[in-house]
């Protein structure tokens, strides 16, 4: 009888200690709190989406693409590094678009979502159609060419 009593107590053991880790696992995902991996909100890159890549004539998808809006007055370098680190880079995306709030034409792009990009006007499709500039992400850097 003695020994039933300590399993079914430690089995209750168990039970609140499992029971208490969940909750606060459901509690630090809900709240974000707890969790050192949590993306901050960037105050100037948002509206952030994915949209269908078509083949040239339009019937067939052959992957996504990363879209976000930006304000080129206002987003720092590092901003935008810290976007690509977060958002961007091994995104699996075919490419990313950073479209400037203040002109729909004028943008950059990362190329694949590597560290090669490009800034300039850009079609509908959120690539570039007129390159003003290069750059490479290096060592949390944007280096221009």
């Amino acid at each position: 009888m003695m020994k039933k009593k300590i399993l079914i107590g430690v089995i209750v053991v168990i039970i609140l200690f499992v029971g208490s880790a969940a909750i606060t696992g459901i509690y630090q995902g809900v709240t974000g709190k707890g969790d050192t991996t949590i993306k901050e909100k960037s105050q100037t890159i948002t509206d952030i989406k994915e949209e269908k890549v078509m083949n040239g004539t339009g019937d067939k998808e052959i992957g996504k693409r990363g879209i976000a809006t930006y304000d080129k007055d206002k987003t720092t370098e590092e901003e935008i590094v810290k976007f690509y680190n977060e958002h961007i880079k091994n995104s699996g995306y075919n490419y990313y678009t950073l479209i400037d709030k203040s002109d729909n034409n004028y943008g950059m792009i990362f190329i694949s979502c590597g560290e090669f990009g490009e800034i300039g006007i850009i079609d509908d499709t959120g690539v570039i159609s007129q390159k003003e500039k290069s750059f490479i992400i290096k060592d949390n850097k944007i280096i221009w060419d």
